[in-house]
Order: structure tokens, then C-alpha cells, then sequence
């Protein structure tokens, strides 16, 4: 709305944050006092070269005032709001980190009555600081909140508790979970009685899932590895029996040479299993004399070695 002059909503009661309008280049008066407006003052605000007064007083607006070039600063009446600061200026770092938490939910009333004021350690409801004013646990569990939980959780390091339980969230819960764990963080998540959530669980549940995936994918590599020795052997020798009737030294090199590079395969930790490039070129050496509790032991230890010096 590029022509829009002026907006002129004082006293109605409207519930919500502030639009954007950055479109609106002819917009000179934006009056939103006595609302209940909450959210931070979005900044293009500071960017129309137009408005000459801006009334937001009386509503529960949150994070930075509005910065505005000095030379053509509008009428200003920001009052009884829960601005981090009294002047233009960042948030501290922890604020800025829950009003993107309060954004995925609506900004919702209940966390604007006391998430005021640039210290979150201090008199803000649902937040537990240490000592150093670290945030360890945010409790929102059930305050009928609705929205999706905020990757911006991440950026609190030392979180150790995160409630968000009986309440309407959706979206997917996967991400934050992924995120607390490559960042090796010890964060207890709960979220149960979230009915449209997916993958709604606690950690217990999600290690367990990450467990059973683990096997899954165990399972198909032995059996890759079964193939790929069933062919080499059907390949070299025509015939699998040599499994069950060896003859022979040669024979029973090859048995063992078998059966170690299986033990060296379904090692638990995958770092320590070897490539298939890797199986393929032990298959064709010769087998090294080495006890089965040295391979178990040290897995990442070669098994076989070359006649080559430049393979050993």
C-alpha cells in the first residue's frame, strides 16, 4: 500500500504484533496506542522517509526501540511498553535469544507480562539462571501455547532443561534434537502432550530410535559383506563349499583370512571398519599370523599385509 498516509488503530483492543508495512513509502502517521500489540517493533519503521509520528504507547511491545535518523526523527511516544532498553540500541544477547523463542509462538501474552527489561536472570517467569547468569531451563510446560519450537534454543550453551509439555506446538521436533546433539549438549527435552508435534518424544525416546536405526543399518552392512565374500569365493575358488569342506593349508588360510576381515567388519564403532576397497585388497593378500583377541582388541590394526612394502 504505497499511497497508505496514516493508520489510526488507537483503543481497539488488537492482540498481535505490528504489521509490515515497508511498503507503505507515503505513510506519516502510525497510531497504535492503548492495544495490546506485543512482539519486537519491526525496524522498517526507521526506514520511512515519510513518518512524522509514530504512538505506540500502552501496548506490551518487547526487544530494541526503534532507531530513526536524528535529522528527521518523528513524534515519538513509546511508553508503558516492555522494551529491553530506554534508549535505541541490541538487546543483550540472552533477550534477543528468547524473543526469537516468543516469535515461533505468537508472542504470546502470557511471556510478555514479565519477559521485560534486558536481563532475563531477573524477574522473568519460566526462566532458571545459574549463578553467572546462564539460562538452564526454560519450563513452558502448559501454558496452551501454539506455534514451533525455535532453533534459537541452540544458542543458549549451558541449557540443561527444556519443558515444553501440554501445550498445541506442531511442527517437527527432529531438528532441535539433531542440533542438542552435534553440539554434544546434555539438554533434557521434554515435549509430551503436544498432539500435533511430530515425532513428539522425550531424548529416551529419540536414542532409542537412534538405536534401533543403528542395528538396521549394522544388519545391511554384514550382509553386504556376506555378498561380497561369497562372491569373491564363488569368483576364485567356483564354489562355496570350501566354506564347509576345506582341505588343505591354503584352505584353511583362506577360512581364516574370511573369518578375520568378518570380525574387523562388524566392529561396533563404524570408524573402525575398514572400506570395502579395503576388504577386497585383504581377500587377495596373504594372511598374517595374528591372534583372534589382537583383532578384537585392536581393530584398526591391519590384518593383512602385502608382499608389496608400499601396501603395509
Amino acid at each position: 500500500m504505497p499511497k497508505l498516509v496514516e493508520v489510526n488503530l488507537e483503543g481497539n483492543s488488537i492482540e498481535g504484533s505490528i504489521p509490515d508495512l515497508s511498503n507503505s513509502t507515503s505513510l506519516q502517521y502510525l497510531l497504535l496506542a492503548n492495544n495490546r500489540l506485543m512482539g519486537v517493533v519491526p525496524p522498517f519503521l526507521g526506514l520511512l522517509n515519510n513518518i512524522s509520528q509514530v504512538s505506540l504507547e500502552n501496548n506490551w511491545l518487547q526487544g530494541p526501540l526503534p532507531a530513526f535518523n536524528k535529522s528527521r526523527a518523528p513524534k515519538l511516544n513509546f511508553t508503558s511498553n516492555r522494551f529491553c532498553l530506554d534508549h535505541p540500541g541490541p538487546c543483550d544477547h540472552r533477550v534477543i535469544t528468547l524473543l526469537q523463542v516468543a516469535q515461533t509462538l505468537y508472542y504470546p501474552f502470557l511471556l510478555a507480562q514479565s519477559w521485560r527489561g534486558n536481563n532475563p536472570c531477573q524477574d522473568w517467569n519460566f526462566i532458571t539462571c545459574d549463578d553467572k547468569g546462564n539460562i538452564r531451563t526454560v519450563n513452558l510446560t502448559n501454558l496452551n501455547l501454539t506455534g514451533t519450537i525455535s532453533l534459537s534454543f541452540k544458542n543458549l550453551t549451558v541449557l540443561e532443561g527444556l519443558y515444553l509439555g501440554g501445550n498445541r506446538l506442531n511442527g517437527s521436533i527432529l531438528d532441535i534434537l539433531t542440533i542438542f546433539h552435534r553440539s554434544k549438549k546434555k539438554t533434557i527435552v521434554i515435549t509430551t502432550g503436544n498432539a500435533f508435534l511430530q515425532q513428539s518424544h522425550s531424548p529416551k525416546t529419540s536414542l532409542s530410535s537412534t538405536f534401533i536405526i543403528g542395528i538396521s543399518v549394522g544388519v545391511g552392512v554384514i550382509v553386504m559383506i556376506f555378498v561380497a565374500i561369497s562372491y569373491y569365493c564363488k569368483r576364485h575358488f567356483n564354489k562355496i563349499r570350501l566354506l564347509r569342506f576345506a582341505s588343505g593349508k591354503d584352505d584353511e588360510d583362506i577360512i581364516k583370512k574370511i573369518l578375520f576381515v568378518g570380525l574387523w567388519c562388524i566392529q561396533m564403532n563404524s570408524s573402525d571398519r575398514p572400506k570395502m576397497c579395503k576388504v577386497v585388497e585383504m581377500l587377495q593378500g596373504k594372511l598374517e599370523l595374528i591372534s583372534l583377541e589382537s583383532i578384537i582388541s585392536s581393530p584398526t590394526v591391519p590384518l593383512l599385509q602385502h608382499s608389496d612394502a608400499s601396501h603395509s
